[in-house]
């Protein structure tokens, strides 16, 4: 077996007293910062849902950011719709172009949505903000919303899982690796399925 030789702070560090101090701390700590992906897409959710896993168990770690990522798109979906949603429909009766988009966003159908939400490299602050000013369902973009993110926080779970518990294994590294890559290829193709969604 090969193995990848690693820095030597990051060998010396002991990360297992912060894992185990972090784990003591209320859910409410992790699922807030998971929440905050939302707002700063820039966060690594990748990197946040392993750490609350090495934290907090597989099953707790991934209930967490379940929860902490649906509070989080929730809020962020709700502010943009009481803020902008009736400004933005006025605004899009005199500019065709982005009357145009609120149709498009409109006639997306449920599969090809669950599909864009469930992937990781999907910035969910930019989705809500889209579907937040647009005329789309509350109730259907929760749902899917909801039902797409069991599916995206459990194969980050399981990644996670993978990363803090084999660090010294190269082959589960490569392995979790190319599943990220083979996700981040699916958000980005997943864009072009139903070019001319039906109503």
């Amino acid at each position: 077996m090969i193995n990848i030789p690693l820095p030597q702070w990051f060998v010396t560090f002991d990360w297992q007293a912060v894992l185990e101090t972090y784990g003591n701390l209320s859910p409410l700590v992790p699922i807030l910062v998971v929440s905050m992906e939302s707002f700063i897409p820039m966060l690594p959710l990748t990197a946040i849902v392993a750490w609350n896993v090495a934290a907090y168990g597989f099953y707790l770690g991934a209930m967490y950011s379940w929860a902490g990522t649906c509070i989080g798109c929730t809020v962020s979906f709700l502010f943009w719709r009481a803020i902008l949603g009736h400004r933005m429909e006025r605004y899009a009766m005199n500019h065709e172009k982005v009357m145009k988009a609120r149709r498009c966003v409109k006639r997306i159908k449920p599969g090809t949505l669950f599909l864009i939400l469930m992937m990781p490299f999907t910035p969910s602050s930019f989705m809500n903000f889209a579907f937040g000013v647009s005329v789309y369902s509350k109730r259907r973009y929760l749902f899917t919303l909801y039902c797409a993110k069991v599916a995206m926080i459990t194969i980050l779970a399981l990644i996670g899982q993978s990363l803090v518990l084999s660090l010294d294994e190269p082959l589960f590294i490569i392995t979790a690796v190319a599943m990220i890559a083979i996700m981040l290829y699916l958000s980005k193709s997943v864009f072009r399925f139903d070019e001319e969604p039906q109503e």
